[in-house]
This record gives structure tokens, sequence and C-alpha cells, in this order.
């Protein structure tokens, strides 16, 4: 029996064809993988968030800010550490254990390893979680500091919970002063890379706007949480309508 072989030619063709419809699924792939590790992180950021409102009820209403006031024993923790960062204050919440770090820097405790690519990662960034203050999700200074812009101490009395930022997608940046662009990489591999951070300003600076395709995940003093658009996000970072600001608070 003879059986037909393929030419060169008709492999050739179905190669091409191939490759075709390989250029033509790959860009939808990418765009289903983006949009999953954008639903994830807004689960993480969400999680996070109602972590923080727990901690604010078993502390009668008063707020968390991005570090609160600390003090210890050297038996307790080496060092003379003055703050702790509210990302170490919701750890139980989290039923995470942390390790202290030789130092005592409580920004350098350390979660399990199981929990490293946890609800405190970023599932689109690279590297896993190894210090619990350089998390993937921070706190803006502005909102816990400032002596103009700050929340009140009291939750309740904050205006428009649904309209203010309470923790958000933030990447780790080497220049303080750098608010936009989004300086956000490239990053070595590994867990020991710092790539996000428990505080960022609210003019911009360590807020991520990269990881997710120029947007940000946003988790608001209400409990809920949305992807918010690169070009929302400058305007907000603007300080120009504090009214009704994301990112500046003002009576």
């Amino acid at each position: 029996m003879n059986r037909k072989r393929f030419t060169l030619i008709e492999l050739l063709v179905v190669i091409a064809i191939i490759a075709i419809l390989a250029s033509m699924l790959l860009p939808a792939l990418s765009k289903a993988r983006t949009k999953a590790q954008i639903t994830t992180c807004l689960g993480n950021i969400k999680q996070l968030n109602y972590c923080i409102i727990q901690y604010e009820m078993d502390n009668n209403d008063n707020i968390l800010r991005v570090e609160m006031p600390f003090s210890h024993t050297t038996a307790e923790r080496p060092g003379s550490w003055t703050t702790m960062p509210w990302s170490n204050l919701i750890a139980p919440y989290m039923n995470m254990k942390l390790t202290q770090v030789e130092s005592g820097n409580p920004t350098h405790d350390q979660p399990p390893v199981p929990e490293r690519r946890g609800i405190i990662r970023c599932p689109a960034a690279g590297n896993n979680i190894r210090f619990i203050g350089l998390l993937h999700y921070g706190m803006p200074f502005q909102l816990s500091k400032d002596a103009t812009y700050r929340f009140p101490a009291v939750v309740s009395r904050i205006k428009n919970p649904a309209g203010r930022v309470r923790i958000l997608d933030t990447v780790y940046m080497t220049n303080g002063s750098l608010h936009w662009p989004d300086q956000s990489g490239p990053f070595a591999p590994g867990e020991n890379t710092y790539t996000g951070v428990y505080i960022c300003s609210s003019w911009g600076n360590a807020i991520s706007r990269n990881r997710h395709q120029q947007s940000t995940n946003v988790a608001f003093v209400d409990g809920h949480a949305a992807n918010v658009g690169y070009n929302e996000m400058r305007r907000h970072s603007g300080r120009g309508f504090t009214a009704n600001n994301m990112l500046w608070y003002q009576e």
C-alpha cells in the first residue's frame, strides 16, 4: 500500500497556520492571565483590609495608622524600636506567627515560609515576601501622619469612607522623591529582594501602577476594593480636590 507523504511545502504551510493561530491566541491568553491576577490581588487586599477592620473593632474604633507607637524591653526585642508597622499588628488576624530577626527590626519580622506566597503577596509580582514590612500592599503616609491631611483618630468619624484609600498596591522604590512615573524594577529574583513596602506617599511614591498594566488595586475604608486606572490614580495624587480625594483627607 502506497502512503501519501507530506511534501516540504505542505509541512511549511501547516507550520505557518499553527504559528498564525498561536499569535492570535497568545494575546487573549495573556489578557486572561492579567485579569485573573488582578482578581486574585483584589481578593488579597480585601482580606488584609478586613483584618485591619477587625483590629480597629478590637481597639475601640481607634484607627490603625501606618505605624503605631511601640514600646518593649530588650528581652522582648533587641534594639530601641519605637514604632510598629500596621502589617505586623494585623498578623494575628491573619493567623500568622512572625519570627523576629536578630536586629529586632519589626519591618523585617518574617512570616512562615508557606505564607510568603499568601495574601501579603501580589500574584503579578515575581518575588515571594520574606519580610512582613515589605509586603506588596501599603498605607499612604499622609492619611496616617500628615498634620493637615490625616484621618481622624476614630474610624467612624471618617467622611465618605467608600472613597478613602485604606491600603493599595505598593512597590519598593529606591528613589524616595520620584512620584511619577513608576520606578518598579526590574527586580532581582528571590524573596530577599525588596519588591513591596508597607508605606507609600499620597503624592505617588511607592504606589504600584505597572504590576497590573497601568492600574492599581485599592481597598477602601468601608471595606470594598476596586481596580483604579493610572490616570485616575494620578489625578487623586495631585491633592487638587481634597473634599472627595482618595489619597488626601480634610474634615
